[in-house]
């Protein structure tokens, strides 16, 4: 059971054998800002901040030619939401923010959307 304001984050990866491993990571504070990195076609690696100043590792191999795009949330509002198309690598991602109740959890609609699409 997860405990007041703990978020769970999952990363689903795609090996080269075509296993799949799900990760789980566990945060007591909100995620308020997401960083992707991106050819322009394919999302190569993310990396997850949250409240406080905690910073996870960067999943992926990031691209040392392209800059991160950084999705931050407004005041108040955490990450709701992940959604994306992947088969052997990952071509679409987006993120969902929305203003959570720190005490119940409950998420209002999603207020506020921002989505990542690479080219396709």
């Amino acid at each position: 059971m997860m405990k007041n304001r703990e978020l769970t984050v999952w990363i689903t990866e795609q090996r080269t054998n075509y296993e799949q491993r799900t990760n789980y990571l566990y945060y007591q504070p909100g995620i308020t800002k997401v960083v992707v990195w991106s050819d322009g076609i394919l999302v190569n690696a993310v990396q997850f901040h949250a409240e406080a100043g905690f910073v996870t590792q960067i999943y992926g191999i990031p691209v040392k030619d392209y800059k991160p795009t950084e999705f931050e949330a407004g005041p108040g509002f955490r990450l709701a939401g992940i959604h994306g198309r992947f088969g052997d690598s990952i071509d679409k991602l987006g993120f969902s923010f929305a203003t959570c109740d720190k005490t119940t959890k409950e998420t209002d609609t999603a207020d506020s959307m921002v989505e990542f699409l690479t080219t396709h």
